[in-house]
């Protein structure tokens, strides 16, 4: 089984550089996630990438569908054809981060019911999200 390169990034959603998620060594992204943020924000959207580690081994059905539930399934599908199959592990050409590894994100996510696509790209949507589910509604 594969392990798959985590880095470390900076995205200006939509290119918007004012509206920008920093994807830091405590929430790293995989490398073949990086492909699929560069193809929804536009690959000069994507800056400061550094390479801070790699998950522990794991199946590529299981990183291939992690994808597919975070992200738009048929632009997962498209931009890896064959399946899993041809989905990369790493890129070599980003520098090493001098911050400290960090621990591998799990290898499956949440169910859809705790987790959506919007929570998993916006933290600021996914903070006020929980903040609606703690506080009791007035009437």
């Amino acid at each position: 089984m594969p392990k798959y390169q985590l880095l470390t990034c900076r995205i200006a959603l939509s290119g918007d550089v004012g509206n920008v998620v920093v994807r830091s060594a405590s929430r790293p992204i995989t490398y073949p996630e990086l492909i699929v943020l560069s193809v929804l924000h536009g690959e000069s959207s994507i800056s400061s990438i550094e390479d801070c580690g790699e998950t522990e081994e794991r199946n590529r059905d299981e990183e291939f569908l992690r994808l597919g539930h975070i992200y738009d399934e048929k632009l997962v599908k498209t931009l890896f054809p064959g399946h899993a199959i041809n989905l990369p592990e790493r890129n070599d050409r980003y520098p090493r981060s001098k911050l400290p590894a960090p621990v591998s994100p799990p290898a499956s996510q949440p169910s859809v019911d705790t987790v959506s696509p919007q929570d998993e790209i916006d933290p600021l949507i996914a903070a006020q999200n929980q903040s609606a589910k703690r506080v009791p509604a007035r009437t």
